[in-house]
Parts: structure tokens; C-alpha cells; sequence
């Protein structure tokens, strides 16, 4: 409607369920701010999220906690919610957190800590949630 509108510089007018809506060109209708930006801009030009594949829900709590303590500060593994095997492999196998084990234990997993490598790259990708804030991870069979 806008368009015809503006095209043909003449007032529309459209009556849906007893309500009128009438489109009528303006010059400068945009009152010199320029058109605002539109979020989804940035969504549909936005570059893959530095960290592929991208975190689970676990992966992305663990990384959020050991961050806040620093590289290097060990953490037993039994306080941390959500931490279990497959989360440690995961983000073990990235090279993001170093796992040790007590000698008389060797083959218990004691305490975790974060490494320069997941530092860095969770810095990158709080950098890149923040450029593009608008950018929300979506189920899978999500269709627009």
C-alpha cells in the first residue's frame, strides 16, 4: 500500500473489520533521521560464530564459570553443575581446559582449569555476541 502510494502520490485507504487505514505520501517522511536500522540486517550478514561447532548449553556454562576465575585457577570438577564425561571431552578435546588427576588417583579426574586457547576464544565470541546481539541461536527445525 505504502508503496502504490508514494509510486502514484495518492492517498490509500483500506477498511478492514470496520477499521479504516488510510496511507498517504509525505516528503521526508523519514523527518531527516535516515531509515533506523533493522536488526535483522545484521543477522542476515553476520559471519559464522568464531567457535565451530558452536557450544551446547553445558559447554557454554562451564566456559562462562572458568572464565571468571582466570586461566589457570583449578576447579574441582565435582562443583560444577552439568559437568560430566562428555562435557570434559568436548571441551577437552578443543584444548580449552587442562584436566588433572591426583597421583594415587591417576585415573580420577580432580580438578579442571581453562586454558590461554578457551580464554581467547570465548573473548571472541563475547565479542561477537555483542557486535551481533541480535543474533539468537534458533532450534534446528526452526523455518521462517
Amino acid at each position: 500500500m505504502a508503496k502504490t502510494a508514494k509510486k502514484f502520490n495518492v492517498t490509500v485507504s483500506l477498511e478492514y473489520e470496520g477499521v479504516t487505514f488510510y496511507v498517504k505520501p509525505i516528503d521526508g517522511a523519514d523527518g531527516g533521521q535516515g531509515v533506523p536500522e533493522n536488526p535483522w540486517d545484521a543477522a542476515l550478514n553476520a559471519p559464522p560464530e568464531p567457535v565451530q561447532p558452536p557450544f551446547d548449553h553445558r559447554e557454554l556454562f562451564v566456559m562462562e564459570l572458568l572464565s571468571k576465575l582466570g586461566v589457570g585457577e583449578k576447579v574441582h570438577c565435582g562443583t560444577i553443575r552439568s559437568f560430566g564425561p562428555s562435557t570434559k571431552r568436548k571441551l577437552e578435546e578443543r584444548g580449552y581446559i587442562e584436566v588433572t588427576s591426583a597421583p594415587e588417583q591417576p585415573y580420577r579426574d580432580r580438578e579442571i582449569s581453562l586454558t590461554h586457547a578457551g580464554l581467547a576464544d570465548w573473548r571472541a565470541l563475547e565479542r561477537y555476541k555483542t557486535r551481533y546481539r541480535g543474533l539468537q541461536r534458533l532450534p534446528d527445525d526452526f523455518a521462517l
